[in-house]
């Protein structure tokens, strides 16, 4: 298992698999001298990050199909509804944990 020394680092998405997989690299390079931690090597995909934001940020304004987009658009009440939406969005975004 040469190939253990030569890992700088490993990025994946967010399956809980994939936490397993990595405290189990962490063990067994434990166990062989090598310098490799989940805290300090182990790197989630930031695009599968914002991916699953976008995704949970868009379900959550609940738009619908409209055959006339300008049925949409002429909505004045629909539009304000969704600013508060975005704007309590960011404002998560900005105070979730930066680790």
């Amino acid at each position: 298992m040469r190939i253990l020394t030569k890992i700088i680092a490993c990025t994946t998405d967010n399956a809980s698999n994939n936490d397993t997989l990595m405290k189990s690299l962490e063990s067994v390079c434990q166990e062989r001298s090598i310098d490799f931690t989940t805290k300090n090597n182990y790197v989630r995909c930031l695009a599968h990050i914002i991916n699953l934001a976008a995704q949970a940020a868009l379900s959550s304004l609940k738009v619908g199909y409209v055959e006339n987009e300008n049925v949409l658009l002429n909505d004045t009440n629909e539009i304000t509804e969704v600013i508060p939406k975005l704007h309590k969005l960011i404002i998560k975004i900005h105070a979730s944990p930066k680790n």
